[in-house]
């Protein structure tokens, strides 16, 4: 590919041969999500620019129309920072660390619900699920939550809770429906979503864990909980939402109707989480234990699903030290994640590899950020447009 084509954005497409599709109704089926894609286009892209500043401490980020939103992951003064997008100032700094009222000791998020409000999970003894609105940010005010719901308030039979990663829903009725994962520890049913009714303060469980031990006795479900646990996200509309889980090969489609109620449309599940079992507990095995996924987003009607190096988790450990001496000398980064695309119903469509092998992913408009470590170990994030893409 010429430097001119990449200069102008134009994408380097790779057509690759292998075996027939799950979908085109050859008799081969898939043994993997990869496989899922092994005839499907790939487009190298190349990054439009980056942010011009690092994300020090930073965690997760949720970037709007002009500005980011960041959350720290060490015990600072505030939880979460909202700074200008293009020079990384920031503009006001909240969520305060503490355990006294309207104090967070963990934050999961920020989850974005439109192009202005998201959402936050309180995972301390609060246990809030807090909306920020950016249009309510004054530079002269504290900036506080204009809703929060206390999940602490189920009203249900059996003991449980859901947790992070945590969405939201405003229903053209009023009513808001939370949706997030699910840990139903009475419940002998192993479930792995739940929804949350704040109008009826009234918390569903749906869909088991995909795959078992195969002994008699399963796992207790604050384990399986652990080990299938990932990265969701929903759509604009509210009435989907995806799921990934970190360490296995397992993706679900699912539907999600006004009252809550979750349905499955397309599930791949071809792989489980390696694990051994420690008495009553259980633990991943290092050697054996692949990194499938580690975000999951959607934009504009299609499903992005980012693919991990497919090596086990002790052996990126190992290369750890050995790409960081390879950036260091070169500049360049050996690029072994891959970004899936499929339409919101589960079909795949298409292969995405950067120039960057990205941690997290996010989305305005047509522009896809990517956030990565630079050779100093800083978080940076780089920027794409994929107008143009199918």
């Amino acid at each position: 590919m010429s430097k001119n084509m990449r200069a102008r954005g134009i994408p380097f497409i790779l057509l690759l041969g292998g075996m027939g599709m799950f979908f085109g109704g050859c008799s081969s089926r898939p043994e993997s999500t990869a496989d899922l894609f092994s005839d499907r286009p790939v487009y190298e892209l190349k990054a439009e620019g980056r942010l011009s500043w690092t994300l020090r401490g930073a965690g997760s980020f949720l970037v709007f129309a002009d500005r980011i939103v960041l959350r720290q992951y060490k015990n600072t003064e505030f939880l979460l920072s909202l700074h200008d997008l293009a020079t990384g100032d920031t503009l006001k700094t909240f969520a305060l660390y503490g355990e006294g009222p309207d104090e967070y000791t963990f934050i999961g998020g920020p989850y974005r619900i439109n192009d202005s409000v998201f959402v936050t999970w309180s995972g301390n003894t609060n246990e809030y699920a807090s909306f920020y609105n950016l249009n309510e940010c004054s530079p002269e005010q504290p900036f506080h939550p204009f809703y929060r719901i206390d999940l602490r308030e189920v009203k249900t039979p059996h003991k449980g809770k859901m947790f992070d990663p945590l969405y939201a829903v405003f229903t053209p009725k009023g009513d808001t429906i939370l949706l997030g994962r699910a840990l139903p520890v009475e419940l002998q049913e192993r479930k792995m979503y739940a929804t949350y009714l704040a109008g009826e303060r009234k918390l569903n469980y749906f869909e088991d864990f995909p795959l078992y031990t195969g002994t008699d006795q399963p796992y207790p479900v604050f384990v399986a909980t652990n080990l299938y646990y990932g990265p969701m996200a929903i759509n604009r509309a509210g009435d989907r939402l995806f799921s990934a889980v970190f360490f296995g090969d397992i993706l679900d489609f699912l539907q999600v109707d006004p009252q809550g109620q979750i349905t499955p449309i397309k599930q791949y599940h071809f792989a489980p989480p390696v694990f051994q079992e420690r008495g009553k507990m259980a633990s991943i095995i290092l050697d054996k234990t692949i990194r499938y996924y580690r975000d999951i987003q959607w934009n504009d009607g299609k499903v992005y699903v980012l693919a991990a190096s497919g090596k086990t988790i002790r052996q990126e450990r190992e290369l750890e030290q050995a790409e960081y001496d390879r950036l260091e000398a070169t500049g360049e980064e050996n690029i072994d994640t891959s970004i899936y695309v499929f339409s919101q119903d589960g079909d795949p469509l298409y292969t995405l590899r950067l120039d960057v092998n990205p941690l997290m992913m996010d989305f305005w408009g047509d522009t896809l950020y990517v956030d990565y470590y630079n050779v100093e170990g800083d978080k940076e994030v780089r920027f794409y447009d994929l107008s143009f893409l199918p």
